[in-house]
């Protein structure tokens, strides 16, 4: 039986301290997903900027996507990394759980890709080695991202990278086989095609994918034939 959406979803209250909506102003709009809106906000009291994804309870529940949620919000409050996007607040009301997150305001690598065409080694190498170190840690704390490509990767102010977006990411013990077929299709390593089962080195996979495609332009699978693609 589907859970009412006002029902409470267990989180803590925020991550390092107390907050609710009223703290906030929103000043614009950053994007849309499938579970709701992101704002670029202010916290009233200490002025600082920050991203706030709006997720909608009730689309949550109708998906029945709460386990991803769960794990999401878990990497974000957990995870402490230099390339990785933290989450400073989290709070919820009767219809939305609020992710309060780093302002990222450089732009996604998919964009500046499109830009550019491609990038050149050193460039390439100074990026991969950042988004490598972000996907180690990762793997060291047992998590495995599987969703990396170039819209999910963010350009911070300072010019470095952040990873973001962990919908599709899950917690995993060593040893431990994995049978979803999930991610994004030019990026799907064989293991999940197949369905033999997969761990973290998906994760390797993905990222010589990315750093073929910001050295070429395209990524080395690719056909808008998906069937031909997977093949």
């Amino acid at each position: 039986m589907m859970r009412d959406p006002s029902e409470s979803i267990m989180i803590p209250n925020s991550k390092n301290q107390p907050a609710e909506l009223k703290d906030f102003s929103i000043d614009r709009i950053l994007g849309q997903g499938a579970y709701g809106k992101v704002f670029k906000v202010t916290h009233q009291k200490t002025k600082i900027s920050y991203a706030m994804k709006c997720i909608k309870k009730d689309k949550v529940l109708k998906s029945d996507s709460m386990k991803n949620l769960e794990i999401e919000k878990d990497i974000l409050l957990h995870v402490d990394h230099p390339f990785i996007v933290s989450m400073k607040y989290i709070f919820q009301n009767n219809v939305y759980v609020f992710f309060v997150l780093d302002l990222i305001t450089g732009g996604e690598l998919f964009r500046h890709l499109i830009a550019k065409r491609r990038f050149s080694e050193i460039q390439t190498k100074f990026m991969i080695t950042q988004i490598a170190l972000a996907l180690g840690h990762l793997h060291k704390i047992g998590i495995i991202y599987r969703d990396l490509k170039p819209e999910n990767i963010l350009f911070n102010k300072d010019g470095y990278l952040k990873v973001a977006d962990f919908g599709l990411s899950r917690r995993y013990e060593a040893g431990e086989v994995c049978k979803s077929f999930i991610g994004t299709p030019s990026y799907l390593a064989p293991e999940i095609l197949t369905q033999s089962g997969h761990n973290a080195t998906v994760d390797i996979w993905c990222l010589g994918t990315l750093m073929y495609e910001m050295l070429v332009g395209i990524p080395p699978f690719y056909s808008k034939d998906r069937q031909k693609m997977f093949g």
